[in-house]
């Protein structure tokens, strides 16, 4: 199972075309994907929070347990927002622990995040109450690592952002793909989705 957690624009309407094209990976792998709205996007209720978004995708774990998922089959995926619960959680499992993660244009740290964003040497509890710092979480995650990141991405620059995290990566096994021309949310399109999805079930089988 592929446990997809989304970025932060919108909910899963938005990002119904990439679910269906990770489900592909059920015709070679058997496969299934699951994502969710995290709570205050889309129809979810209650408040945004980080620790709120961990608890989401851990309830996602619990649901799939119940009904058999164990933690072999289990991989994570985070993209860009996405990527905070999908470290958080592989650094320090919830009810299920997970083979792999896989993580898109991932956040480095709020921090770097507020600085780019704004140009200002400003610390990010300025700006918000967020305190995620995926460079320094990752260091405890021992999943197998499969990163994607686009070298023209403006907004979670590769070396600022999704390079530190792989290169503080200490799991068994890992890969990259730096995707030439490749922006934040367009790296499937650019990168081919025949090649997006080759990587993503080769990096499964291993």
């Amino acid at each position: 199972m592929i446990l997809y957690c989304h970025g932060n624009r919108d909910h899963l309407d938005f990002y119904w075309t990439r679910i269906k094209l990770l489900a592909h990976t059920r015709s070679r792998l058997n496969y299934g994907v699951m994502a969710m709205d995290y709570r205050s996007f889309g129809l979810s209720e209650g408040e945004p929070s980080e620790v709120g978004m961990r608890y989401d995708v851990d309830a996602c774990m619990q649901w799939l347990m119940e009904r058999g998922l164990t933690e072999d089959r289990l991989i994570i995926y985070g993209f860009s927002l996405g990527s905070i619960p999908a470290v958080s959680l592989c650094a320090d499992p919830g009810v299920l622990n997970q083979e792999k993660l896989i993580l898109e244009a991932p956040i480095g740290s709020i921090e770097l995040m507020v600085q780019d964003g704004g140009g200002l040497a400003l610390p990010s509890s300025f700006f918000t109450d967020l305190t995620s710092d995926n460079e320094e979480t990752i260091k405890g995650a021992y999943q197998s690592l499969l990163w994607l990141h686009g070298t023209d991405d403006s907004f979670f620059r590769i070396d600022g952002h999704g390079q530190p995290i792989f290169d503080n990566h200490t799991g068994p096994y890992k890969e990259a793909y730096k995707v030439e021309g490749a922006e934040h949310g367009d790296l499937p399109l650019i990168m081919g989705f025949s090649e997006y999805l080759d990587a993503v079930q080769s990096f499964i089988r291993k």
